[in-house]
């Protein structure tokens, strides 16, 4: 086994080949470069994909920005120099990009995702969004970059995880219109794509109002930023996206968000809560069960077991404050089958209905039929519903959602 000192300069003569076989089109050829790579333990899709991309591309397209220390794998890739600058200085950055994620992100991912593999797919999709993009928006990929990724690994039907298209929690934060100040919770935050989108909004409202928020608001903003996941590997994928995107300071949390007496201090009276959460799992502990009205009986007795969405559903709206906006994707039995009613009933009863859109089954690789609630939580009970429920189907979620936003608010996309 190779000493520390060893890999060391395993790693150093990886990072120059790659940086001269990048920058120079010269250098050593990508056999030989990813022999490197092995030997300094970087992941040869890695190696692979940033040789994939297009030499004068690179060239040409900027500024490039160190910002790699916290950023999973896809920012490896975005985080080339960019700019005909110096050579020795270009190197320097180049090893010091390599070695922080060397330091920080390589091992953790590798951690969280031992058996990762990038497909001739997913690299196609990486390399066109990069030779598509002007050089003054490659800031902007890393977000859609690591997107692209996160739905290659992130996606486990054995556990009832899909990541979320942005399409929906875009659709879902235009929908909210988060406010600076308003707290938000996502109780099965996975990617963090729904607490991004909201950030997204404010950020966006900022802009159009000429105002720019302060590295001091953007840390008060970023505090009200609230998340929860029982799995480990979805807990991990948010905190990195979060962090890529700015936001370290969100309360994200490792746990079963349905055993609500153990909540964190804190958790409740949102403004806003919205969330995929996971279908189909069955809840067969009595001491979460009998903490819900959807999971006890008629006499008070928790049930045998209840479905993880139903559960969800009601705990949505309790964690939400009167009069919040609430967002949750749910499937089509609970709108349509007898086993539903109890929790259609519920929601008549707690919330006022918005919206029901209902996605394309191929939307989720489960290929599972899925809809979208917009519901605003009553503010007491003799609330009624007086407007008609939007109902739509959409076929293309990324190009039928911001049309739906458009009729059901009447203002487009802000």
């Amino acid at each position: 086994m190779s000493s520390p000192a060893d890999q060391e300069d395993d790693l150093s003569r990886c990072i120059d080949a790659v940086h001269d076989r990048l920058v120079q089109g010269d250098g050593p050829s990508p056999d030989v470069i990813g022999q490197e790579a092995a030997r300094a333990r970087i992941p040869t899709p890695t190696i692979e994909a940033m040789l994939r991309l297009d030499r004068r591309f690179i060239k040409a397209a900027g500024k490039w920005a160190v910002q790699i220390e916290k950023d999973p794998w896809p920012d490896l890739v975005l985080s080339l120099p960019r700019s005909p600058v110096e050579q020795p200085q270009t190197k320097d950055l180049f090893r010091q990009a390599i070695l922080q994620m060397s330091a920080t992100t390589r091992s953790d991912f590798l951690q969280h995702y031992p058996d990762f593999t990038v497909s001739d797919t997913l690299q196609n999709k990486i390399v066109a969004l990069v030779e598509a993009t002007s050089p003054q928006a490659i800031p902007q990929l890393r977000g859609p970059i690591f997107d692209l990724v996160m739905s290659e690994i992130f996606d486990d039907p054995g556990r009832n995880r899909f990541f979320t298209p942005r399409a929906v929690p875009s659709f879902a934060a235009k929908w909210a219109r988060p406010q600076r100040g308003e707290r938000m919770l996502d109780m099965c935050h996975g990617s963090g794509g729904f607490l991004l989108a909201m950030m997204r909004v404010i950020q966006e409202h900022q802009a159009l109002s000429g105002t720019s928020i302060s590295p001091e608001d953007s840390e008060v903003v970023d505090q009200t930023l609230y998340g929860s996941d029982h799995d480990a590997v979805a807990a991990w994928s948010g905190r990195m996206n979060l962090e890529l995107h700015g936001f370290s300071q969100s309360r994200l949390h490792l746990m079963d968000a349905l055993d609500l007496a153990r909540l964190p201090e804190g958790f409740a009276d949102f403004d806003i809560v919205a969330g995929n959460p996971s279908f189909g799992e069955k809840i067969t502990d009595p001491a979460i069960l009998g903490q819900f009205e959807l999971g006890r009986d008629e006499t008070g007795k928790p049930l045998s077991q209840q479905s993880s969405e139903v559960l969800f559903v009601e705990a949505f709206l309790r964690l939400a404050k009167p009069g919040a906006r609430v967002i949750i994707l749910v499937p089509d039995g609970i709108l349509s089958n007898a086993i539903g009613q109890r929790v259609r009933d519920y929601l008549v009863e707690h919330a006022l209905i918005e919206a029901i859109i209902g996605l394309p089954r191929r939307f989720f690789r489960n290929d599972a039929k899925s809809n979208i609630l917009l519901l605003r939580k009553k503010t007491s009970p003799g609330d009624s519903q007086e407007e008609p429920v939007f109902l739509a189907a959409v076929d293309d979620p990324d190009q039928d959602l911001p049309e739906i936003l458009r009729l059901i608010t009447g203002r487009g996309e802000l």
